[in-house]
């Protein structure tokens, strides 16, 4: 967690999220825990990708990034 590129943003704007995750891997298990994150992660893209058909906007979900036409 702490070699992520992104740790010290985190830590810097979001240090209780930081704090509750590395206390629920030290109960549960890091496996535990990212199966959390992952679930998580996919309901928060799957109301995003509802939102957008709504607005015509049709995306495809890769990983944790969403891809898109683009349009000018």
């Amino acid at each position: 967690m702490m070699e992520s590129p992104l740790f010290d943003y985190y830590a810097k704007h979001e240090p209780d999220m930081l704090s509750r995750i590395y206390n629920d891997k030290k109960e549960h298990g890091h496996k535990i825990t990212l199966q959390k994150m992952f679930k998580l992660e996919v309901e928060i893209m799957t109301d995003v990708i509802k939102y957008l058909n709504l607005m015509g906007v049709y995306v495809l979900y890769v990983y944790d990034a969403l891809l898109c036409e683009e349009k000018r």
